[in-house]
């Protein structure tokens, strides 16, 4: 309900990093069931839900989020809870492929000890960007903005 009260003030593009990136989707996914289309999603650094190499990506997601938060005193344990709450919600839940279209804002490098992540398998778009599954939203925040900008500056939909 939320989503669709912010959907009257224009075009309405959903936006989900990581995990956050499963909520984005399925909530497209129910909007276009409803006949609310959505003008597109982005989804940023997002690996697939079930990919196989989750434990290996997850161990060095989390060893890097703990190192962030001793690191800065802003950041609080409420990430990982969430991560957390995810993958329990989408255990077993499959993307289906939208109307609207999607873009893949992917890391250039990967974590250290993981590889990058898989391919969305659903029609999208893609972009690389600088810097890794943090740093692309931190140091390099502007060159994703950036690119997510003109992706939809060039009328996608």
């Amino acid at each position: 309900m939320a989503v669709r009260s912010a959907a009257t003030e224009g075009p309405l593009v959903l936006l989900g990093r990581s995990a956050g990136g499963w909520v984005a989707h399925a909530v497209a996914e129910r909007l276009e069931s409803e006949g609310a289309v959505p003008a597109a999603v982005v989804l940023v650094d997002t690996y697939p839900p079930g990919h196989g190499d989750r434990g290996q990506a997850l161990s060095a997601m989390t060893s890097d989020m703990l190192r962030r938060a001793a690191e800065f005193a802003s950041a609080g344990p409420d990430r990982l809870t969430a991560m957390a709450g995810y993958f329990k919600l989408f255990s077993g839940w499959k993307p289906a492929p939208l109307a609207c279209p999607t873009l893949y804002i992917r890391a250039r490098d990967p974590l250290p000890g993981a590889e990058p992540a898989p391919d969305w398998s659903l029609p999208h778009a893609e972009v690389v960007v600088d810097g890794d599954h943090f740093t692309m939203l931190e140091e390099h925040a502007r060159t994703t903005a950036l690119a997510i900008h003109q992706w939809l500056r060039a009328d996608p939909v």
